[in-house]
């Protein structure tokens, strides 16, 4: 005859076991997570590159002047992408507060030595760094 108990424990225990698990991982995870586009811009080519975008352009929306000296802005982690032999880091920026109309789309080279960009916002869409047709494709699949 089985004791009621037991089942219960059992339960108690897979459930413990799975939690530690998930904590011990959890740190793993976050540590080989991409980086945001703030981290890639403490790295001195990916500034160069992304300051590069902005230097003669007019009429730059005013928040990405601020994410520029402040690194105040959403943002989510690079991807890695691969469109032919080339090797790209895409990464993002919004506008906080209001991301949906105000989205800045960033491809780096792999190295980080140039870049390129598309600004979604109510004015419609804005190219920086004179991308080609393969950059502009793989911007405008970028959501």
């Amino acid at each position: 005859m089985r004791k009621t108990g037991c089942p219960r424990r059992r339960h108690v225990s897979i459930a413990a076991v799975a939690a530690l698990g998930f904590l011990l991982s959890t740190p793993r995870a976050s540590a080989q997570s991409a980086p945001y586009l703030f981290d890639l811009l403490k790295r001195p080519a990916f500034r160069k590159s992304f300051d590069a975008l902005f230097a003669n352009e007019r009429n730059v929306d005013e928040w990405i002047g601020v994410f520029q000296r402040t690194d105040n802005g959403v943002c989510g982690p690079s991807k890695r992408l691969q469109a032919g032999d080339t090797i790209y880091i895409a990464a993002d920026v919004c506008k906080p507060h209001d991301c949906a109309a105000n989205h800045l789309q960033v491809l780096f080279s792999d190295n980080g030595s140039k870049a390129a960009a598309l600004l979604r916002s109510p004015r419609g869409l804005r190219w920086f760094g004179m991308p080609g047709p393969q950059d502009r494709a793989l911007l405008e699949q970028l959501q």
